[in-house]
């Protein structure tokens, strides 16, 4: 099912004054399919690429700026590089971190799933069991 929403175009002011109203079809995202028993590993799959890509371009962010902080360090000042190695690398690794920080929790909510923790409370409850005897 298609929905439409108005949009309202304005001209410039030298135009005469019409407002034109523009249809534009909005479409939905098409639901992911998959085979029986195998949504959790495809959702999970999905989870932990998305996590590893974030930390691998928060890791580049992070080299990036710590070469550009340095380059930075070697114009102004004399062996730059070499006196504020400490500074820039703290600087990038705390660009890093803020970058890369959301991945767990991008892992978290892929692992997340009704099925998962049916599974994860079935397995606490079997290996707590022989002790509550």
């Amino acid at each position: 099912m298609e929905t439409s929403e108005t949009i309202v175009v304005e001209q410039p002011v030298s135009a005469p004054v019409t407002g034109v109203t523009v249809l534009v079809p909005e479409r939905r995202k098409k639901k992911k399919k998959y085979s029986r028993g195998l949504r959790d590993i495809q959702k999970l799959d999905r989870g932990i690429a998305k996590a590893s890509r974030r930390v691998s371009r928060a890791v580049a962010s992070g080299l990036s700026s710590y070469v550009k902080e340095s380059e930075k360090s070697a114009r102004k000042h004399r062996d730059g590089r070499i006196k504020y190695a400490f500074e820039n690398w703290a600087t990038a690794l705390s660009k890093t971190i803020r970058q890369a920080s959301s991945a767990p929790s991008i892992l978290a909510d892929a692992v997340s799933t009704k099925n998962t923790r049916r599974q994860f409370r079935t397995l606490v409850q079997l290996s707590v069991f022989p002790f509550s005897r």
